[in-house]
């Protein structure tokens, strides 16, 4: 469990980060001696979903309240190529209009 010390916006970081506390290498009792990859390939998974959990409780917490909503953005440029200048032109146009769209209409962007 995490414990903050209490100071203002702590205890929102605490709740953000409790999802941490759960990463750690499950092994068996009959796995002695687990082998480094077992253990590494287990907590790598789990910190990506604690990193995931992390960031939906984050989104919550900003998007809540007077101000405005935050919203998580994915740019999805995983796997995109660009050959040319023009190339990096449109992609740039395409995200700023995706962007420039959710700012008009009231919100905060997170790009995740």
């Amino acid at each position: 469990m995490i414990v903050a010390p209490r100071v203002h916006g702590y205890g929102t970081l605490a709740e953000v980060l409790r999802s941490f506390a759960s990463v750690v290498a499950d092994t068996s009792p009959e796995a002695v001696a687990p082998t480094l990859v077992a253990l590494r390939d287990a907590f790598d998974i789990l910190l990506r979903r604690a990193i995931d959990d992390a960031n939906a409780s984050l989104n919550g917490i900003l998007s809540s309240g007077p101000s405005p909503m935050v919203r998580a953005h994915d740019l999805r440029l995983a796997n995109r190529e660009v050959a040319s200048d023009a190339d990096v032109e449109a992609l740039v146009a395409e995200i700023r209009e995706q962007l420039l769209a959710q700012i008009r209409a009231g919100s905060r962007v997170r790009i995740v």
